[in-house]
């Protein structure tokens, strides 16, 4: 028997020996083809890596992304289609995207559009969109042709951006500028009506004192005072509404403020919808701006008529309703953010068409509204819900389609305290003693009714027709002069500028300033704090209390 070492050594030297070399060409192509599949495998790896971060990309973009086949039939869409759309994938897959057209636009921009990217084009715009709910959204698009090697169309891409929150932006920039605008010529047209209210009440007082006390023509005369009164507490209203960008939180009286306001309100009202109001007799105080106040009823019932509108001939109401509220626990606990232990209870209710369960969530959230195309910014409720919690209250929204909607409101009462401009003033009217007094106005009519009252009122009296001429006139009578009332915005020189000048005569002058412009539009007029100032149209028994202070003061 051999030993197998031998036999094993025996073929270790015979021809099954492997080649000891292997030629450089071939080790060099081996290299080569590793080479190729290493650059390969990294290029494969790169690829789906890029895959999954535009695949990542697409899922996780803001914007809506979308894809359909060649005849428009939708393949993918990511999940910001549903968020903004409301539609799931399952709804949209195979569908045509019109499924989102809101008629909004005509239909040769469809066609254009379709001609646009069937030809290998890329389309850009804007549109309004129409989510599943039925509400609308405006959005910016861009759709373009996805090519294959031949350059054969076989699918079409679309991103939309939805452009709510710049164009909600864009809509309250324009509606502040055109609230200045208002502002500025309300401002101006309440200049010039104070400014004859001022003579016409001034007249009035002329006109009472010369007539017996058992002329009728006094209940006539009563009549027009009352007129004026209204007219100026319209003035102030128009104001208000006008200057919507400064909050003054002031307590006053609820009742008779909102009544008021809703009178304004009703302006903008069909005469076919009966406005109905049920307002509790208490006294009512509330710690609010009285401008967003004006601007919330104005705002509620704008929506209450729309809501009308359409709606036939059947019976139209609006109801305002307010009363005291005691949150009870349910309330708590479904509002726990309110404290209060009393508030005050608002609420507008129509009889119009209603709002559908599945958008009452949604329409108060800024940009969304239930009214056609074109015909609501859908601002409104966003706005009024923004103020009221601003006020430390809250809205809730009740409606039944076919039936009506209620808005209520509810506010934190204030302690029952009056404020100071609330207080019922003395209506007593004090009288002179042969005093003299400076008017200067630049309106003649103003300056010669109340020259007339002034005199009326047992006071001699000067007048100067400017800031430039009062100067002048009170240095000839600078000794007789006892008081000077000027108007505040004069040519050449104005009331402060003129008061000023008297005063480097007379430190001691006692001056009275008067105004047909509301103080926010005063600027550089504007008198140092302390100053008497007095609003037109005033009232002659304030008139007369303010001369007489005035007067006092001298004395001491």
């Amino acid at each position: 028997m051999s030993d197998p070492q031998n036999h094993i050594n025996e073929r270790s030297d015979s021809k099954f020996d492997l080649p000891q070399t292997v030629p450089n060409e071939r080790i060099d192509e081996l290299l080569e083809l590793n080479r190729k599949l290493q650059d390969e495998i990294v290029e494969r790896e790169s690829s789906e890596s890029q895959l999954r971060k535009l695949s990542l990309a697409v899922e996780h973009a803001g914007d809506v992304i979308l894809i359909t086949d060649d005849q428009a039939n939708i393949e993918y869409v990511n999940p910001a289609f549903t968020q903004i759309t409301g539609y799931q994938v399952a709804e949209v897959i195979g569908k045509n995207p019109r499924i989102l057209k809101s008629h909004a636009q005509d239909a040769s921009v469809y066609a254009e559009l379709w001609q646009t990217i069937s030809s290998g084009n890329t389309w850009r715009g804007s549109m309004i969109e129409r989510r599943k709910d039925g509400s609308f959204y405006p959005a910016n698009i861009s759709i373009a042709p996805i090519k294959n090697s031949a350059g054969t169309i076989t699918h079409y891409v679309s991103i939309q951006h939805d452009a709510s929150e710049r164009q909600e932006l864009e809509e309250r920039m324009r509606e502040s500028q055109k609230m200045e605008a208002l502002g500025v010529l309300v401002g101006g047209i309440a200049h010039d009506f104070n400014n004859m209210l001022a003579g016409l009440i001034g007249n009035l007082f002329i006109a009472r004192r010369k007539l017996a006390a058992n002329s009728p023509a006094l209940d006539n005369l009563a009549n027009a005072e009352q007129i004026t009164k209204a007219a100026s507490e319209m003035v102030i209203q128009l104001l208000r509404y006008a200057r919507r960008d400064e909050i003054q939180m002031q307590p006053f009286a609820f009742i008779p403020f909102i009544s008021e306001a809703a009178k304004l309100a009703k302006i903008s009202v069909p005469e076919d919808i009966e406005v109905i109001s049920k307002l509790c007799n208490d006294e009512l105080i509330v710690q609010a701006d009285a401008t967003q106040m004006q601007q919330i009823i104005m705002n509620l019932f704008n929506n209450a008529r729309d809501a009308l509108i359409d709606k036939g001939g059947a019976e139209k109401t609006i109801t305002l309703e307010i009363a005291t509220y005691t949150p009870d626990i349910g309330f708590k606990q479904r509002f726990p953010t309110i404290t209060a232990e009393k508030m005050i209870h608002m609420s507008v209710s129509d009889n119009g068409c209603g709002i559908p369960a599945e958008q009452i969530d949604r329409v108060m959230e800024p940009f969304f509204t239930t009214k056609g195309v074109g015909k609501g910014t859908g601002l409104g409720l966003s706005m009024v819900n923004g103020s009221i919690r601003a006020h430390g209250g809250l809205l809730d929204i009740s409606s039944q389609p076919g039936v009506g909607t209620t808005v209520h409101i509810y506010l934190p009462l204030s302690r029952s305290f009056i404020s100071g401009d609330q207080q019922p003033h003395d209506a007593k009217v004090y009288y002179g003693t042969g005093e003299c007094i400076l008017i200067v106005d630049d309106d003649p009519v103003v300056r010669m009714s109340g020259r007339s009252v002034l005199e009326n009122l047992g006071y001699k009296v000067l007048e100067a027709s400017d800031g430039y001429e009062a100067v002048q006139t009170y240095m000839r009578h600078r000794h007789d002069i006892h008081l000077v009332i000027l108007d505040l915005v004069m040519p050449r020189l104005g009331g402060v500028q003129a008061a000023a000048r008297m005063q480097e005569v007379n430190p001691h002058l006692h001056t009275i300033f008067i105004t047909s412009y509301e103080e926010t539009s005063l600027q550089q007029h504007r008198p140092k704090a302390g100053a008497i100032t007095l609003s037109k149209p005033y009232s002659i028994h304030h008139l007369s209390q303010v001369v007489h202070n005035q007067l006092g003061a001298c004395r001491t």
